[in-house]
């Protein structure tokens, strides 16, 4: 009885590990990446990852501008509305007040985008530096920068949604 507990429960582990390893397979488009340099290899990996995180930073930016570019139009349109016949003081002070609010949102966006990359850059050289030996320190610096500009797109959709999404 105890030795089929003790099968039971090392059969319930293995096939965990194997689900979360196949879980960081899907997550990791350079793991095994057979297109890669050298089939896998530390410089083939590194080389995919540095690909895809250039990628992801150029992405990243460009969502940026746009994402900037239009709070700034919104800005504009708050204040073409003020002092439009029809509306009343308090409506004229609340489209000023919306325009402040947009041009402050568009400031903040584009100061954290920089503070971002410092802090993107700032992380993975410290995940590099806790590769002391062997040669897969490039590649986990790539890799990391990857993963932390993934996860940036993923925040930025989420908190300002995609260009031109209504406001």
């Amino acid at each position: 009885m105890i030795a089929r507990k003790n099968f039971l429960c090392l059969a319930v582990v293995l096939f965990c590990s194997i689900g979360a390893l196949a879980q960081n397979e899907e997550e990791n488009p350079c793991l095994n990446d057979k297109t890669t340099a050298d089939n896998g290899s530390n410089a083939g990996v590194r080389m995919c990852f540095t690909e895809l995180q250039h990628k992801m930073a150029k992405e990243i930016d460009l969502l940026v501008a746009q994402q900037v570019k239009e709070l700034y139009a919104a800005a504009r349109k708050s204040l073409s509305e003020v002092h439009t016949p029809n509306e009343t003081c308090s409506e004229n002070h609340l489209d000023i007040e919306s325009a402040k609010l947009f041009r402050r949102s568009a400031r903040a966006l584009e100061l954290s985008q920089i503070r971002w990359r410092v802090y993107r850059e700032g992380y993975c050289r410290a995940v590099e530096s806790e590769w002391t030996i062997g040669s897969g320190a490039p590649g986990a610096y790539q890799e990391c920068m990857y993963d932390l500009a993934l996860q940036r797109k993923k925040e930025l959709l989420r908190d300002f949604g995609s260009p031109s999404d209504a406001k």
